[in-house]
């Protein structure tokens, strides 16, 4: 997609119409945020192409300014319908009772696919009504990263207050961090707000948020044991390393700030043994189920179980997904590494070197 276009009166004679592809939107279409990237994706020829009865267009070889001019007067006529796929949402909203009818959709195109069990289950539900009631405020996603973050140190430093209720406490504020973190993301894709600075915000806050609570529990601890500092620190160290690794490899992919984005090699198609146990107990390792798990642990009472749990899962997915990084660095190496004619590229002939 080139360019996002709104064009109005005398907008129309400052487009740049440099691009290839065009994707022009009727203002009162509301539609699924992935499509767009399957409209743009498909095999069509036709120079027009209308999804369905809404006026959402495809231009491949119409003149820009040529096809709004038209589209002004008339609709256009050289056009393919085509029907979208049903979850891709795409109704027209002209009036409030059609906007009223069309907010359960676009709230649920905003639920990622890679979300954990506790994550589209419990989490979503509630925060997707607090972003139904934001949507219309000048809150950033941003703003709601940084204020989640500051929960999570909220909520682990109440662990060490003095008195028996603060850890129950400190736990169900710790609960609603996390539907609030839900909250950025939901913003972000429904304002079509999203960054790659937003997106490192939110991963360094939930690791961040992981580590203050451990934090916070090794301190409560250590009032009846002599290790659980050191213990905490030795998993939150690994903790750490995981987190680098996994940014590495996000830098190595292209720099979005999702870890989830990443192809690890549990994610294949093809994996070997041990990636298909990854794969088997990566919904246990979500951030979501972590920290719901974690939480529990801290209000049963359960200290020291957690620190070595977390000290357990940290330094294991750190050995893991170090040899992963070198595995996809090895490959990217190999492929740098290989003769041109060897990736498909013809190779000289004596005839084809020689000067004119």
């Amino acid at each position: 997609i080139s360019h996002a276009l709104a064009c109005e009166g005398d907008q129309l004679d400052d487009l740049k119409t440099t691009a290839e592809t065009y994707l022009v939107v009727e203002s009162s279409l509301v539609y699924h945020r992935g499509l767009l990237s399957w409209l743009k994706d498909r095999p069509l020829t036709p120079s027009n192409l209308q999804v369905s009865e809404y006026s959402l267009y495809r231009l491949t070889s119409t003149p820009l300014k040529e096809f709004i001019s038209a589209f002004r007067e008339s609709k256009p006529q050289n056009t393919t319908h085509i029907s979208a796929p049903p979850e891709l949402f795409c109704q027209v909203v002209r009036n409030h009772e059609q906007a009223r009818q069309a907010w359960p959709a676009l709230l649920k195109s905003l639920v990622k696919p890679t979300g954990g069990v506790l994550d589209r289950h419990f989490m979503r539900p509630i925060s997707l009504r607090i972003t139904r009631v934001l949507a219309n405020t000048s809150l950033t996603p941003n703003q709601v990263s940084i204020f989640s973050t500051l929960l999570a140190f909220l909520a682990s430093w109440m662990l060490i207050w003095p008195g028996d209720q603060w850890p129950l406490v400190a736990g169900l504020l710790f609960i609603v961090m996390r539907i609030i973190d839900c909250i950025d993301g939901e913003l972000a894709r429904l304002k079509y707000a999203g960054s790659s600075f937003g997106a490192w915000i939110d991963t360094v806050g939930d690791g961040l948020g992981i580590v203050t609570w451990v934090t916070g529990t090794s301190l409560l601890a250590a009032k009846t044991s002599s290790f659980a500092i050191s213990l905490g620190v030795f998993g939150n160290v690994g903790w750490f390393g995981v987190q680098v690794l996994q940014y590495l490899a996000v830098l190595q992919g292209g720099g979005r700030g999702s870890f989830q984005a990443v192809e690890w090699g549990h994610r294949a198609p093809s994996k070997n043994a041990l990636e298909r146990l990854v794969a088997l107990v990566e919904p246990l390792l979500r951030i979501d189920f972590i920290s719901c798990a974690y939480v529990a642990l801290v209000v049963v009472k359960a200290y020291e179980p957690l620190l070595w749990a977390h000290a357990i899962i940290s330094w294991v997915s750190a050995v893991y997904f170090l040899s992963q990084l070198l595995r996809k660095r090895s490959t990217v190496t190999a492929r740098e590494q290989m003769p041109i004619a060897a990736v498909g590229e013809p190779e000289k002939t004596a005839e084809s070197s020689k000067s004119p």
